[in-house]
């Protein structure tokens, strides 16, 4: 019901009430109200109090309508609300699965050249590396002799023989063993390649081949440990066959 009729019937019920309250008649000067039947006002009484307390009771029962949220924009996604007294999902995102990370393939291959008590202590990589070389591992002997010791997997034979000749053409070799120390600086064939010894930057190092694996290795140690490098080398330094232990 529209709230300007509410308002009429409001109005109109506490006129016939007032007139009711009247109807017993009274003058004010020249003004008089004529009296009236007292069936009549007890009605009229009844009527407007009904009216009244009919418009207020529908007056004050009458709530606002909330005003409608504008729709959504072309293209644009609905909100999205959660129930009462519930807490909003939290987003997450998932990363793509894929597989663990790995060692590179040929540093494992070398490493398995590496022999057994050195191989746990071998680290891949290098600062400068010859040309041809696919695998570098750098590892770290207990004990003096060696105190590094570096194992340089090639492509090919013919590209490993170059890397060393090239260090071999640094130095002046005046002998053909490695034996001793008296016979540093020099160079000499071996069962498995070549093998040349000298001192450098206050170090003793052995540089070696081997023709079968196409590995370069290079060890160092202190001058005072050369005999103890050079054993080292002949029973211990490898490369060595990939199923050895």
């Amino acid at each position: 019901m529209p709230t300007s009729v509410k308002i009429i019937l409001l109005g109109f019920g506490g006129l016939m009430v007032l007139a009711a309250l009247l109807g017993s008649g009274f003058a004010i000067r020249e003004i008089s109200f004529p009296r009236i039947s007292p069936v009549i006002r007890t009605t009229t009484v009844l009527l407007g109090a009904g009216l009244m307390v009919t418009s207020i009771v529908l007056l004050t029962a009458e709530k606002p309508t909330p005003p409608k949220p504008p729709p959504p924009a072309a293209g644009s996604s609905p909100p999205v609300t959660s129930p009462p007294g519930s807490t909003p999902a939290t987003p997450h995102t998932t990363r793509p699965a894929g597989p663990p990370e790995t060692e590179d393939t040929d540093v494992a291959e070398l490493k398995s050249h590496v022999p057994a008590d050195l191989r746990s202590t071998c680290e891949s990589g290098g600062e400068s590396t010859p040309p041809g070389v696919s695998a570098y591992v750098s590892c770290t002997p207990s004990g003096g002799a060696p105190i590094g010791v570096v194992y340089m997997q090639f492509s090919d034979t013919g590209t490993m023989k170059q890397a060393y000749e090239d260090n071999v053409a640094t130095h002046s070799f005046a002998s053909d063993t490695c034996e001793s120390a008296d016979s540093l600086n020099g160079e000499m064939a071996y069962e498995s390649g070549r093998l040349e010894c000298y001192l450098a930057t206050g170090k003793v190092y052995l540089a070696w081949t081997d023709e079968e694996l196409d590995i370069l290795s290079m060890a160092s140690t202190s001058p005072e440990y050369y005999g103890d490098l050079f054993d080292w080398w002949h029973t211990s330094a490898g490369p060595v066959a990939s199923s050895a232990t």
